[in-house]
């Protein structure tokens, strides 16, 4: 654009510049862009495991805790606990604190905690989340 010839000479004041006009546009013209519809959705599914521990456990040598000492959400006894592999993970809870992943495993059957040099005192919760994705 030459900005000489946007220079007024005889009508403005200090030889103000003049712009072009802006010319509006109907909105109508522009095309949205196109809707993306998944092909599935992701559903989560949590399941949680209660237990209160009746007696003191030891941990020096680890501990196995079978299933069956756990119930669900709804307070019904379990026989194996739910896992979700490979697309789910679990998390363990005891005394309302989650445990780092390595100092635990769950099986269907049974919570395993590796040795550690601390106790579980009796009326401690232990608590275990297990969440899987399924595609529906």
């Amino acid at each position: 654009m030459d900005r000489q010839k946007l220079i007024c000479d005889s009508c403005c004041e200090n030889n103000q510049v003049l712009w072009p006009r802006i010319k509006a546009i109907d909105i109508g013209s522009i095309q949205p862009p196109p809707v993306v519809i998944p092909e599935g959705t992701i559903i989560p599914i949590i399941n949680r495991y209660f237990f209160i521990v009746t007696v003191d456990i030891d941990l020096t040598n680890g501990a196995t805790i079978p299933a069956n000492l756990f119930t669900d959400d709804n307070d019904n006894p379990l026989t194996e606990f739910k896992l979700f592999n490979p697309n789910g993970y679990v998390n363990l809870y005891i005394n309302a604190t989650m445990q780092v992943g390595g100092v635990y495993k769950v099986t269907p059957d049974s919570l395993i905690i590796n040795p550690f040099n601390e106790t579980i005192f009796a009326g401690t919760p232990i608590l275990i989340e297990s969440l899987g994705f399924q595609q529906m």
